[in-house]
């Protein structure tokens, strides 16, 4: 099972890849987590798109799909446009992330500190 620090080229698709960061932090494709919703959840309990701080601009999807208060993540998002990154999203429970339209996420690692999955998402805009 590849885990979400460990990411390897093959995940890295510039069309529909959402990483679940929930019990595995795995990859899943954007076909897989709708059919999953279907089957197991009956609505998307929260939905952010995460800017750039420095250009405003829209990065990152994040769509909260399960209440957990064990699962707690911090995520910033480098970009693409500026160079500068998002302020810290703090969020619990279990979520989907995706780039926005024009961009691909390229790199995600996690590091887990006092219970909280903190991870900085690179994005980079599709060629």
């Amino acid at each position: 099972m590849t885990m979400f620090s460990e990411i390897d080229e093959e995940h890295r698709r510039e069309d529909g890849c959402m990483f679940n960061a929930g019990k595995d932090y795995e990859p899943v494709m954007l076909e897989q987590y709708e059919s999953d919703a279907a089957a197991q959840w009956t609505e998307i309990l929260k939905e952010e798109k995460i800017k750039c701080a420095g250009c405003g601009k829209p990065l990152i999807d994040i769509l909260k799909v399960k209440e957990d208060k064990e699962i707690n993540t911090a995520i910033r998002v480098r970009c693409s446009y500026c160079d500068d990154s998002s302020f810290w999203y703090k969020i619990s429970g279990k979520i989907y992330v995706q780039a926005v339209d024009g961009l691909s996420i390229v790199d995600a690692p996690v590091e887990k500190m006092n219970g909280i999955l903190f991870t900085t998402i690179k994005v980079m805009k599709n060629e």
